[in-house]
């Protein structure tokens, strides 16, 4: 995935295996995708999709 090209709107950075986070960001209504950037992992299905409704 070319983070500069997908325009990153927040990273979480490296987590630990069955470790969580919050992030808290402002996103305006559309569809934005969540994915794992370790190499890889994308291409493994660690990713989602997330719609943002007004």
């Amino acid at each position: 995935m070319d983070e500069a090209a997908a325009g990153v709107t927040a990273n979480l950075g490296e987590l630990k295996s069955h470790a969580s986070a919050t992030k808290t960001v402002a996103l305006e209504p559309g569809t934005y995708i969540l994915y794992c950037n370790i190499s890889g992992h994308y291409a493994m299905g660690m990713w989602t999709l997330l719609t943002v409704t007004p």
